[in-house]
């Protein structure tokens, strides 16, 4: 495997974190001399392709199911390096060129998760080679830290935007009306959790029972008529009310709790709004990715809460619960 002059890997991961990832995918390819580079995600029982340079013509996303098909969907169930001189040779190779000929798939970690796979590709055989394995394995590496590095970026953006949201409505609290406060705080979780669904219930102890005051949804198929009453410990939101903590179904399609309302409904959380021992009622929101509400998501969702105590006391006091 020739090998060019590397540019300097510190730079590249100096650079905008966003653009890491490409650049270190074109420094494997001008280092190694491969026709094509990509990047393939590790997606529960998945490899879906992610990033390509090269010269395929095709541009939908390769998918392999791990350990069933292909070197990548191999090297992913393994976690080994595989290099592979001829392919023409090999009964794991799937074809996605036809003018591919040497292949080389190489395990790349964050931290001790196998996060992707690193795939190089030649038309010509024998372009790969045994020897070439810790050259290899080095570049995973390297990539394993630009994938480390832009996901600390993105959990910074998307924290910012959170504590914006945070501070917004801490604003906008003092200054409105309970019902439509509470609405704006339903369409706000929504925005920017980027999720199908939001709202915010109050508790009725003496009737045990939950209302749902205010919601916001992607479509309005997904809305739930106003002032829905649900009874104590039935679903995630009564579930949550019940325990008085918080609930957070990382796959609805798991949990005991869940009652399918939403087909398409993957992961929800739920947060008790508490005064003290009381609870006064749930922040509830849902969405259609498996696992899409993490600790940070929960630490804000749980700051928010705190800061609804006093506009759900009043909302007790204005009579919200009667019907």
């Amino acid at each position: 495997m020739p090998a060019k002059k590397p540019d300097s890997v510190r730079r590249i991961l100096a650079g905008d974190p966003d653009l890491a990832v490409a650049r270190l995918l074109a420094h494997c390819r001008d280092l190694t001399g491969a026709d094509e580079v990509s990047l393939g995600h590790v997606e529960g029982k998945e490899l879906v392709e992610r990033e390509v340079l090269g010269k395929r013509k095709k541009r939908e996303k390769v998918r392999l199911r791990i350990g069933a098909e292909g070197l990548g969907g191999w090297c992913a169930a393994h976690g080994k390096t595989a290099i592979v001189p001829d392919v023409r040779k090999d009964s794991r190779y799937v074809e996605t060129s036809r003018t591919t000929r040497s292949e080389a798939v190489v395990p790349v970690r964050v931290g001790e998760r196998l996060a992707a796979v690193l795939n190089l590709e030649s038309a010509r055989a024998g372009h790969f080679k045994p020897a070439d394995r810790d050259l290899l394995e080095d570049l995973a590496a390297q990539v394993g830290l630009a994938l480390r590095l832009e996901g600390l970026h993105r959990r910074a953006e998307r924290l910012s935007v959170q504590l914006g949201m945070l501070n917004h409505l801490g604003r906008a609290g003092s200054m409105m009306e309970t019902r439509p406060y509470l609405q704006r705080v339903a369409e706000a979780l929504r925005g920017t959790f980027e999720c199908s669904y939001a709202a915010v219930c109050l508790g009725d102890y003496r009737r045990e029972r939950v209302v749902i005051l205010a919601q916001a949804a992607t479509s309005q198929r997904r809305l739930v008529p106003a002032g829905t009453i649900l009874p104590f410990g039935k679903g995630m939101i009564g579930a949550a009310f019940k325990l008085g903590e918080t609930v957070n179904a990382r796959d609805v399609r798991r949990d005991p709790n869940y009652y399918a309302h939403i087909s398409e409904v993957r992961s929800e959380i739920d947060v008790p709004v508490r005064a003290g021992d009381h609870c006064l009622g749930i922040i509830d929101a849902q969405s259609d990715q498996l696992g899409a509400f993490d600790e940070d998501e929960t630490r804000t969702l749980e700051t928010l809460a705190r800061a609804l105590v006093p506009v759900l006391q009043r909302a007790e006091v204005e009579g919200m619960l009667r019907g």
